[in-house]
């Protein structure tokens, strides 16, 4: 079974290794090797390109989303994304410049063009580009994503926001929960249990997609790029500079400690399911051992209201409705929603909140199934 995908994308050509290669250096600053040439299989042992095969996954990714993106407008002339470079100069200029607002980035990227393209495919660039380097879907206004399996609504860049505000609003700091605290998340969340529970695991490439638990279909979604969370954990130590940290280190690690609990490296039931749902098999390698650091929490100071809920429907043992989703009834139609974000009986103070129901509400995002 194929990893699931929230969107789909029409492919315009098949990438080359040598912009593969241009992804590894431009999202995770691997610098060129001499001795194999970029090409692995090398006797440095701080050669990154070591682990060219472990990042194909995403790398493949990548590639069918970068290179088959077009505009959604048919009829348009002149696209913001030319060649297979332009998304990578995107890139770039977010990473180099994540304190920057998207607004002022935009302008600046698109003033090197000889024909500006349209505002709309300005945008569609950039969110492209914020997807492909925090693996969170964006856009700069409220918009359903459709799919074979569902209907959500991407998460708001605004225009006066950057890349660094944006990753925080779109995961923000929730409830915190320990192996130590009133919940002992660790025996309760593998993935057997999950299976026990009559629950099921699904693969997401979406990063503000992880451990949402859909509860009318009983599933659970597990964002599964595993060694994408590691280069992305490492590349500000090869920049030897902290501009290019968009990604919290605490949401990577928490992710990946995420993983350790589902799929535990002595747990063979939780490997079946990891390997018959197509997840990265590398979620059973870091189930073994994750790279642990100094100052790493242990709390889940993101993940931890939606661990929370999983781990009660584990222990519940049977199928019970479980409201995650905020839909919100604001004059106007769907697709903006509060500065809330709570777990439990919904108490916002925002006037412009129309929420009643028991929620989970991730930044200024809906997730909608």
């Amino acid at each position: 079974m194929k990893p699931y995908q929230d969107h789909i994308l029409a492919r315009i050509d098949k990438p080359s290794d040598e912009f593969f290669e241009k992804v590894c250096r431009e999202v995770w600053s691997w610098p060129n090797c001499t001795t194999c040439d970029n090409k692995g299989h090398c006797s440095t042992v701080a050669c990154c390109w070591e682990r060219l095969e472990d990042v194909q996954p995403y790398l493949r990714f990548f590639g069918e989303s970068s290179c088959g993106s077009m505009p959604s407008n048919l009829f348009e002339v002149n696209w913001s994304i030319r060649s297979e470079d332009d998304i990578l100069s995107v890139i770039r200029i977010i990473r180099y410049r994540p304190g920057c607002a998207r607004q002022k980035l935009m302008v600046d990227y698109f003033a090197n063009y000889c024909v500006v393209p349209s505002y709309k495919e300005q945008e569609r660039a950039f969110d492209l580009a914020m997807y492909m380097l925090t693996m969170i879907h964006c856009s700069s206004r409220s918009a359903y994503m459709h799919s074979f399996h569902s209907f959500r609504v991407s998460i708001m860049w605004k225009s006066l926001e950057s890349a660094i505000e944006f990753v925080k609003s779109s995961v923000p700091i929730c409830l915190q929960i320990t192996n130590y605290g009133d919940l002992s998340v660790a025996p309760d969340v593998s993935a057997r249990l999950l299976k026990n529970a009559t629950m099921r695991l699904r693969g997401t490439n979406d990063l503000d997609r992880h451990l949402f638990y859909d509860s009318g279909k009983r599933t659970v979604f597990v964002f599964h790029l595993v060694y994408f969370l590691k280069e992305s954990l490492n590349a500000p130590l090869r920049d030897n500079s902290s501009n290019c940290t968009i990604l919290p280190r605490q949401i990577i690690l928490e992710t990946l400690r995420s993983l350790q609990l589902l799929f535990p490296g002595t747990d063979m039931l939780s490997r079946d399911i990891l390997m018959r749902e197509g997840f990265d098999p590398a979620c059973m390698v870091f189930g073994m051992a994750i790279p642990y650091s100094d100052g790493y929490d242990t709390q889940f100071t993101y993940w931890g209201a939606r661990m929370r809920v999983i781990a009660e429907v584990v222990k519940a043992g049977r199928p019970e409705p479980v409201t995650l989703v905020a839909r919100e009834s604001i004059p106007g139609g769907v697709g903006q929603i509060s500065d809330c974000s709570i777990y439990g009986d919904h108490n916002c103070r925002s006037p412009d909140c129309g929420t009643t129901l028991s929620v989970e509400t991730v930044g200024r995002g809906i997730l909608i199934d």
